[in-house]
C-alpha cells in the first residue's frame, strides 16, 4: 500500500476551527490497489468547551421537545464504497453507530451543501456514558473510488460543556480534504492513450502536407 498524502500538506484546508465542536484532521489517503483508495481522518472533541452525550435535551427553548442527537457527517463522499466506513484507535469507537444516506443529517444552525446524488457517511453517538472535552474519538476511515484529492464539508452536532449554556446543542461545519475526482479505470486510460496517439499521427500527416 502506498500512503499518498499527509496532513501535513492539507491540513490548511480544516477550516473554519475559531468554534468547532467536534474538529476532523485529514491524516492521509493510502492507494489499496483495485481503484480503491482509503481516507484515513482523525477526530477530536473540541476542548474546552463540547462533549458528546447520547441526547442533548436542553434545546434552545425546548426544541424539540426530544432533544438533539450528537453526531457527525462527512458530506458528499465521492466514490463511497457500501460497508467501508471505519473506526480504531479509540475506546469509543463502538459508541457509534454508522449510517449512509444521500440526503443530511444536518447539524443545529449548519446550513452544508448536499448534494442528493452523493452519500454522507454519519457517524451517531449512542451511548449512555458522556464523552468529556478533548476527547480523541478515533480514526475514521472511508474507503473510495475517487483518488483525486478535493475539499469536502464535515458537520458536526454535540453538547455545550460550560458556563450558562451548558447542556445546550451546538453544531459545526468545517473544510476538510476529501475524494474530488473519480479515477479512470485502466481500459478508459488505455483508450485515451490510443486517441491521443491517433490524433498526433493525423496531425502530423496533416501538417506534412
Amino acid at each position: 500500500m502506498k500512503n499518498i498524502l499527509t496532513a501535513a500538506c492539507l491540513g490548511v484546508l480544516a477550516l473554519g476551527l475559531a468554534h468547532a465542536s467536534i474538529i476532523p484532521t485529514f491524516v492521509s489517503m493510502t492507494n489499496l490497489g483495485g481503484g480503491v483508495f482509503a481516507y484515513n481522518y482523525d477526530v477530536f472533541v473540541e476542548s474546552p468547551g463540547e462533549r458528546l452525550q447520547m441526547t442533548t435535551t436542553a434545546g434552545v427553548g425546548g426544541v424539540p421537545s426530544a432533544g438533539f442527537d450528537n453526531h457527525f457527517t462527512f458530506f458528499d463522499f465521492l466514490g463511497y464504497v457500501p460497508g467501508s466506513a471505519s473506526c480504531s484507535g479509540s475506546a469509543v469507537c463502538g459508541d457509534f453507530a454508522v449510517n449512509v444516506s444521500n440526503v443530511g443529517p444536518s447539524a443545529y444552525q449548519q446550513l452544508p451543501t448536499d448534494s442528493s446524488s452523493l452519500p454522507n457517511v454519519t457517524w451517531t453517538y449512542n451511548s449512555s456514558s458522556t464523552t468529556p472535552p478533548g476527547s480523541y474519538l478515533g480514526r475514521y476511515t472511508l474507503d473510495s473510488t475517487a483518488g483525486g484529492l478535493g475539499t469536502i464539508q464535515f458537520v458536526a452536532q454535540s453538547t455545550k460543556d460550560t458556563g450558562l449554556q451548558d447542556g445546550t446543542v451546538t453544531g459545526n461545519i468545517v473544510n476538510t480534504v476529501g475524494p474530488g475526482s473519480l479515477v479512470p479505470e485502466p481500459a478508459t486510460l488505455f483508450l485515451l492513450g490510443l486517441g491521443l496517439i491517433s490524433f498526433s499521427l493525423s496531425h502530423k500527416r496533416l501538417v506534412s502536407k
